[in-house]
Formats: structure tokens, sequence, C-alpha cells
């Protein structure tokens, strides 16, 4: 056994890996790192990355062994002869640490090769409506544990999206009577059922691209329920909840029902997921950051 991290995503969560004839062959979340016990259905299926039994043991070129200094030798002159050539030159692919981030940047510094890290199911959405919102280049966590309403535009944040551990987490005390004293309601508002709006109280199937119509709809009702008079305000002046909720299919009553959980109590509203953000995914969830 030995502590290792997580690569299903970016979020890199402590584990404690079994190694049994020279591979790994289970895989946990460690109770000593901050990310604490438990692993998500991305990390455990990262396991199945972790070994192959037709996986290569060595560099190969043209189905030949080579040794790892004839391979960096032939990767060298291969980028140093596109670039001079004009060309650019690129590494596309996950985000790395360790030995293959060491590569990287030992190909950057010496020939000049460019990293382009991307995750399918990345934050990039997220990413830009949080520097739309709030300036800031990060994503926001979504702390679920006290909420008494959590409303969710598609995000999976009980199966497979990023920091899915402690929005489970969350989750669950906040499902749990004898933590806070109450049993938070799950509102899910989007066009499919996946794992986490099957375990929600409430889901609702907006016509598919009138997601943000909604969330602004939401977030218009928020604020004049609560008197909101702050910087954000002229840009919910224009809102017209009815027509967003014939443009959704949503009933404005049942709007001004949900609205009026989010107005009252504690809550959380998550964006959309990578899996359904659409063309307008940073419109969405810029319109969810407003409604928080």
């Amino acid at each position: 056994f030995y502590a290792g991290l997580c690569h299903g995503c970016a979020n890199a969560c402590g584990t404690i890996q079994r190694n049994k004839d020279g591979r790994v062959v289970n895989v946990e979340g460690n109770p000593d790192h901050p990310t604490g016990p438990g692993l998500c259905v991305r990390g455990h299926f990262d396991l199945v990355g972790a070994y192959g039994p037709d996986r290569l043991e060595g560099p190969q070129s043209g189905g030949k062994a080579l040794s790892w200094e004839e391979a960096q030798a032939q990767v060298n002159a291969a980028i140093s002869a596109a670039r001079s050539a004009g060309k650019s030159v690129a590494w596309l692919g996950r985000y790395r640490t360790g030995s293959v981030a060491a590569l990287l940047e030992h190909l950057g510094a010496t020939v000049g090769l460019r990293r382009v890290h991307w995750e399918a199911g990345g934050l990039e959405s997220l990413l830009a409506a949080a520097r739309s919102a709030y300036g800031l280049d990060e994503a926001p966590q979504y702390r679920l544990d006290e909420a008494r309403t959590i409303v969710s535009f598609g995000m999976d944040f009980l199966g497979t999206a990023f920091d899915s551990m402690r929005m489970i987490k969350g989750w669950s005390k906040a499902k749990n009577p004898s933590m806070g004293g109450f049993v938070a309601r799950v509102v899910a508002i989007g066009p499919r059922v996946g794992v986490s709006e099957s375990q929600s109280d409430h889901w609702y199937a907006p016509n598919p691209g009138t997601e943000g119509k909604v969330a602004l709809a939401l977030a218009k009702l928020c604020a004049d329920a609560k008197g909101y008079a702050g910087p954000a305000a002229s840009l919910l002046s224009g809102v017209d909840v009815s027509a967003a909720a014939q443009a959704s299919g949503i009933a404005e009553e049942k709007l001004k029902e949900i609205a009026g959980w989010l107005a009252a109590e504690a809550s959380v509203v998550l964006p959309n997921g990578p899996a359904n953000s659409g063309a307008d995914g940073s419109a969405v969830a810029i319109a969810t950051l407003l409604v928080n």
C-alpha cells in the first residue's frame, strides 16, 4: 500500500493505492489527506488507466523498441524540424503532474514545445463565468452542507463533476437531519436525468437552450423578494419572468415557488455541467452566479 494522488480530474484527491504483482489493483481515498476519505466515480475509473495487459513497456517506433535516449532524440528532431519549417508545435492533453509534467517542461525549455491543457470534463464555462462575474481566474467552491435548498442546472455533483467528493460529502450532511436539524431539498432543472437528477426531490425539464432564461428569472425573483439594489441590479432590470416561463415550459408559479425557497433560506445554486453546457454554457453559469 502506498499514498498517491488521483488523476481522474485536476482536483488531485489523495489516495491509498494497493499494489500487487507489480500493478495497482485497488485505489481508495486517503483519510489522512485534506480531501479526506472516499473517492468519486472518476477516481475509481481512473484505475483502468493505470494498467493494461497490452501496455507498452517502453518507447517504440514503427513497431520496434527504442531506448529512451533514441526516442527523445527522435521527438526533439521532429519538433525542431517542424519549428524550422515555420510550424507551431503544441502538446494537447489533460492536466498533468509528476514525471509527465517534468517531461513537457523539459521539451518546452529545450525545443520550444507549447503546452495546451484541456479536459473533456473541464470547467471552461464556469471559469469564464467566474472571470466575468468576479474577476477571478478560478472556479468557485460550492458548500452544500448547510444549504436548505440546492438547485442544480445540470452539474453532476454526485457523479463526475469537478470537486464532486466535497459536494457529495456536503450533500450527505445536508440530507442528514441529525447533522444540522434539517433535510435539504434538491431541485434539478435540466432536460436530462443523470445520476444527480435521479436523487432530486423536484425535477423540471425546461426546453433545451432556455436554462439561462430560467436562471435569470430566478435571480430576478430573488432580487425582488430581498429588495436587492446592488451592482447587478441593472443586469436584472430587463428580465421578464413570464416570458422566461413561457419559453422554458416551466410554469411561472413553479419558478416563484423555487425562488421563494432560495430567498428565504441558506441556499446554493449549481451551474450546468460539461455534458449539457451547450453553446451558451458560460451565460448559464453567469446566471447561476447571479442567483447565488
